[in-house]
């Protein structure tokens, strides 16, 4: 009966233990030239490196899902951009060219060889300068719902608004922001949730990021990437409703698109199995090329 009584014990110990969520890895560092650490994790193995770079005011945790899955098929790294996440914050006047000077470190001191750079938004911008910058090394570049159209140009006053409403009450302004950029079925506790990361940024970042991002123009980029740029788009991007033109984009590189249907801006977060799957065809096309 003892013997019984300790076996059900046990048991019933592990099978808890094991019911129990597991915490998250603790982020890796790494010490940049001029002081600064960045957070990153890394999973997964093999030849081939997928860089994940997040969007603006985002964070590494946007690519949870994806690292989940791709790292069955791949080596797997996403970082904290500085001033988002664990990162270190405090840098003045930041630039997107500024950004990609840090994943051109990391890729350095990881000693990665063979990399698809996978920017999201902004980290599209981030993964051309990065991908110009290592050439032999970037082997592709996918992008998640930017790149639309190379030759638009933002709107003037609403670039505008949006930067005075960040500087008057960054976290308001962000409140505000995010729901414009979901499909209108998106699940609000998602909305709510990337509101809340987004107001963890630093926003003396977030501020010179946005301004400089409205700015950029991306074409010498494109045009100084020699390897293939795919791009995971919406079929009708939020808030602007903006369709992919293919025709101009391809005057700068060797450029296509998959249009993800009813998405809105974040993808991989708002149909992450889709994504996921696209995701991985996309990079096993680049690697055949």
């Amino acid at each position: 009966m003892r013997k019984f009584s300790l076996c059900f014990f046990l048991g019933l110990s592990l099978a808890l233990l094991q019911a129990c969520p597991k915490p998250k890895e603790a982020a890796q560092t790494l010490t940049l030239p001029d002081g600064a650490k960045i957070a990153y994790e890394s999973r997964g193995s093999g030849e081939t490196t997928l860089l994940f770079i997040h969007c603006w005011s985002c964070n590494r945790r946007y690519w949870d899902s994806a690292m989940a899955e791709l790292s069955k098929h791949f080596r797997v790294v996403a970082l904290d951009l500085r001033g988002h996440g664990e990162s270190d914050r405090g840098r003045k006047d930041l630039k997107v060219a500024d950004l990609a000077q840090d994943v051109d470190e990391l890729i350095k001191q990881l000693k990665l060889n063979r990399v698809v750079l996978v920017g999201s938004s902004m980290g599209g911008s981030v993964s051309l300068a990065a991908a110009k910058d290592n050439p032999g090394t970037v082997v592709g570049v996918v992008c998640v719902d930017t790149l639309h159209n190379v030759e638009m140009k933002f709107p003037q006053e609403m670039m505008e608004n949006f930067v005075k409403s960040l500087e008057r009450d960054f976290a308001a302004g962000i409140a505000k922001f995010m729901p414009a950029v979901f499909a209108k079925d998106a699940d609000p506790k998602l909305i709510a949730w990337t509101a809340e990361q987004a107001s963890k940024t630093d926003p003396q970042a977030a501020v010179s990021l946005i301004k400089d991002l409205f700015a950029l123009d991306v074409r010498p980029w494109m045009s100084a990437v020699k390897v293939p740029i795919r791009c995971l788009n919406s079929d009708s991007s939020p808030p602007l409703g903006v369709k992919t033109s293919v025709e101009v984009n391809r005057k700068y590189a060797d450029f296509d698109v998959v249009e993800l249907q009813g998405s809105g801006h974040l993808p991989q977060l708002e149909r992450p199995e889709e994504f996921n799957r696209k995701l991985r065809e996309t990079v096993e096309g680049l690697l055949k090329n």
